[in-house]
């Protein structure tokens, strides 16, 4: 089985639509999903008990140690492991089942180190904000499982470059052992930490790198609520978590159906997303 783990600070709005999304196009990959949320004050904690009697069915971790919280939930129960944040969304169906995605993981093992739903043929940008494009794999590369997915070596690839980047939180699939043997060499408190910190372990997972011909997973970045990592946000189509998070206890939601998902070009790019009344 797969294990998605949502990881979340003070955004139950875009939360619950990651949420919704993983459900309606995810479900098949990953029946098993839990959430590890933090709150900056009483009106964001007001927002997450929302979300939470919106998705019952959803294990619920409020953070106290985020590190013995992530590893409490990386559990070889799961065969697979995948991380996602609170502002990922799974824009279309993963196409694979999860018997065929457990069987190329059990085929490539020793080979396969993860396979990205954030890349494509189609994530050619790099960086949105600065017009860079990504270095593409020229090496290694091959297709697999009947030719619905593509591998490279990511070794061969630049680190800095989202090809050449195995271990992120945004929709990669990990073998759990694997994950997990690299998150007990860290020490990290928050997500962007967590991030950083696995980076040199990269040699312990299999140096080829997997994805879908088109991606499945954005990250659509409208705003940050870390101090961490003061990567950019919100310049575009920007809403502050504040603003969000009251718009979401008026009873008001984002709306999954009228996001434009026709022109994904990167892993992260800034989406106009609208709301609509509950």
């Amino acid at each position: 089985m797969a294990h998605a783990i949502v990881l979340s600070k003070d955004r139950a709005a875009q939360l619950h639509l990651c949420l919704e999304s993983l459900i309606r196009d995810g479900s098949h990959i990953f029946p098993n999903i839990s959430v590890i949320y933090h709150t900056s004050n009483e009106d964001f904690l007001k927002g997450y008990e929302i979300t939470k009697k919106a998705f019952p069915y959803i294990s619920w971790i409020q953070q106290d140690d985020y590190y013995q919280n992530v590893l409490e939930l990386v559990d070889e129960a799961f065969t697979l492991t995948s991380f996602f944040t609170d502002d990922d969304i799974l824009y279309r169906n993963i196409p694979i089942s999860h018997i065929n995605l457990l069987s190329v993981f059990e085929e490539l093992e020793g080979i396969l180190g993860t396979l990205s739903l954030r890349l494509g043929r189609n994530t050619y940008v790099q960086d949105p904000y600065n017009n860079i494009n990504v270095v593409e794999p020229t090496s290694g590369f091959h297709y697999i499982e009947n030719n619905k997915i593509f591998a490279w070596r990511w070794d061969h690839c630049p680190s800095y470059g989202n090809f050449g980047y195995p271990l992120s939180v945004d929709g990669h699939i990990f073998r759990t052992g694997e994950i997990k043997r690299i998150l007990n060499e860290c020490r990290f408190k928050n997500p962007n930490q967590q991030e950083v910190a696995i980076q040199p372990y990269m040699n312990l997972i299999p140096a080829m790198m997997a994805a879908f011909e088109q991606s499945v997973v954005i990250n659509t970045p409208l705003n940050r609520v870390q101090e961490t990592c003061l990567n950019r946000a919100g310049e575009t189509f920007g809403q502050s978590a504040e603003e969000m998070n009251k718009l979401y206890l008026d009873g008001n939601r984002l709306d999954f159906k009228s996001i434009d998902f026709s022109n994904i070009i990167g892993c992260h790019q800034e989406l106009k997303i609208n709301w609509t009344m509950k």
